[in-house]
């Protein structure tokens, strides 16, 4: 009987340890500084979504993968963008492109509308 009970406490354990997540990429604050710009639209809400986009970049490594997540580099672009940082936005967009390569036809089409 002790032996089935420690039998299936070690099942659950190994379960339990194999369910664990890494994370494939780092995410930082992103959900919430997303979230809070979307309903308040303001230059504050606007400056923590940048500080979190240059948090993500920066600590690429800490994700399984070690790169920036998919989207990061264009949206980062397109706020550049929309605050007259013409080129360093472009470049962004085409780091995205780069790293993503799906993402081709979207990012070639913004930027032949630049």
């Amino acid at each position: 009987m002790k032996l089935k009970k420690m039998l299936f406490l070690g099942v659950v354990i190994f379960m339990l340890s194999s369910c664990a997540s890494s994370e494939l990429y780092y995410w930082g604050k992103y959900d919430e500084a997303v979230y809070d710009h979307h309903f308040k639209q303001t230059d504050k809400s606007e400056q923590e979504l940048i500080k979190v986009y240059k948090d993500i970049i920066k600590n690429q490594n800490k994700g399984t993968r070690k790169k920036v997540p998919p989207g990061i580099y264009a949206d980062y672009g397109m706020i550049l963008i929309k605050n007259g940082d013409v080129e360093k936005g472009r470049a962004f967009l085409e780091s995205e492109m780069k790293l993503y390569p799906e993402s081709s036809a979207m990012i070639l089409y913004i930027l032949s509308k630049l």
